[in-house]
């Protein structure tokens, strides 16, 4: 009996074996190289996607900052006004307060006819005081009853500390006819009127 030679075999099985680790090794490494590439891909996409998102918030924060640098712009410009505002007004109110005796009379008449009904007692501010005398007090009932008032005005006996003017006092009110009252309520005007203009639209 001839032995059988198993060399061819062996042979071909080797030759089989190393093409079969040939193929998976080169599948393995086109594998390696598909998925690589779509990494990159990917890693690409997601890179162009977070620099879009950074550029977009980016402008939208230069935005915002330049929004709120414009507002406080305004809001420094407003308070500028204000102050001279404020210190234009000062400076009348000292020049009213300054006034002769006979001129602040003449405007406290006019205030008293248009804001008293007649009948209240009358407190004069401490300040620059001389205009108030009995004859002021007959010439203003006069004016008032003129004008289809009481005309029953008369002193209270007492004194408005740091005010120039009259406050009158009725049944449960002060209405103040005085030069502070006058110039604060052009000062509320006029601190309205430049935020109005600096700030349309009721912005900042």
């Amino acid at each position: 009996m001839s032995t059988l030679d198993a060399k061819p075999i062996i042979d071909l099985i080797r030759k089989e074996a190393r093409k079969a680790a040939e193929d998976a090794l080169r599948e393995a490494h086109d594998k390696v190289l598909s998925i690589r590439e779509e990494s990159d891909r990917r890693a690409d996409d997601q890179m162009e996607e977070t620099l879009r998102q950074a550029h977009a918030e980016g402008e939208r924060l230069a935005e915002r900052m330049l929004r709120m640098a414009g507002m406080e712009q305004r809001r420094a410009v407003l308070a500028s006004r204000l102050g001279l505002i404020r210190e234009a007004l000062h400076t009348a109110l000292e020049r009213l307060r300054a006034l002769p005796a006979e001129q602040v009379a003449g405007v406290m008449l006019e205030m008293l006819k248009a804001n008293a009904r007649g009948d209240e007692r009358l407190m004069p501010g401490s300040l620059n005081r001389a205009f108030y005398t009995p004859d002021f007090i007959g010439r203003a009932n006069a004016a008032l009853r003129d004008a289809g008032k009481p005309g029953s005005l008369a002193d209270s006996g007492e004194e408005v500390p740091g005010v120039c003017g009259i406050v009158l006092r009725g049944e449960g009110s002060q209405t103040h006819c005085t030069f502070e009252a006058l110039v604060e309520s052009r000062r509320e005007d006029l601190e309205a009127l430049a935020a109005s203009v600096l700030f349309p639209g009721g912005e900042g």
